[in-house]
């Protein structure tokens, strides 16, 4: 079968959020480069300089009123982003890591003075179970061949993520490769972008007792099929992973 390449990119570490969002799509080469193609086209024709989904949606940046973006001009371009997503990528995931639970299990200041990045652990944790989920679906799919992924680099704790996915190749098989680009350089990233900020929204939403109904059917036509979270029942095991592997990286 085609190998396999997964475009992750993260929401919600902005400080503002409750939860931080991991999300991405897989395909194959062919269905990617055939993407591509599309994409490019499209960012020229609508001119988008760099498709970034939350300034699009709050109209900054270079999606001003200004300089010529209104509410129907975005809800026409997304829908359009969403069509050609859909006909190129073969599934979506998003985790999730709810920020005050892990600074319970992971705070950012131990009693002994040391301290933690902030969304580190929250990061690498959402990631993995990412991972976790991508090897899942690629296995029922029967998929063989290890999956490559590409993160987004502006990620905090990526160096983590890293050394716990070269740990996890020894008992999963399926993960390839790993690597960290930008939304600049790499655009297959920009539909993982636009599923990590509306996922992160709905999901807000959800958890906050909010009606999702209409923005959920929008994700599920564009392949989202699988949400996990890393919840109070999991992060005091991963502690105990995370302080025997030293993944989570402590300075005084």
């Amino acid at each position: 079968m085609a190998m396999l390449t997964v475009y992750a990119d993260e929401s919600g570490n902005d400080s503002t959020s409750p939860i931080l969002v991991v999300a991405g799509y897989v395909s194959d080469v062919e269905r990617w480069t055939l993407f591509q193609r599309e994409w490019d086209d499209f960012l020229v024709q609508e001119e988008i300089p760099l498709f970034h989904s939350s300034d699009m949606l709050t109209l900054h940046g270079d999606f001003t009123q200004e300089k010529g973006w209104n509410r129907e001009r975005i809800t026409r371009v997304m829908h359009r982003a969403d069509e050609i997503t859909k006909r190129h990528v073969l599934f979506g995931l998003v985790s999730y890591t709810d920020i005050a639970e892990c600074e319970k299990t992971f705070p950012l200041v131990e009693p002994d003075g040391s301290t933690r990045e902030r969304f580190a652990a929250e990061y690498l944790f959402a990631g993995v179970q990412l991972t976790w989920g991508v090897s899942r679906w690629a296995k029922e799919n029967r998929y063989t061949d290890p999956i490559k992924y590409i993160f987004e680099s502006g990620a905090p704790g990526k160096g983590y993520l890293m050394d716990a996915l070269d740990a996890g190749r020894k008992t999963d098989s399926m993960i390839g490769d790993v690597g960290f680009s930008c939304k600049k350089r790499v655009h297959e990233l920009h539909p993982a972008d636009k599923l990590a900020q509306q996922c992160r929204r709905a999901l807000i939403r959800y958890l906050g007792g909010l009606e999702t109904t209409i923005i959920m059917e929008r994700l599920i036509a564009t392949k989202l099929g699988k949400a996990y979270r890393m919840d109070s029942e999991n992060l005091p095991l991963l502690r105990e992973i995370a302080d025997a592997n030293k993944m989570i990286n402590r300075q005084k």
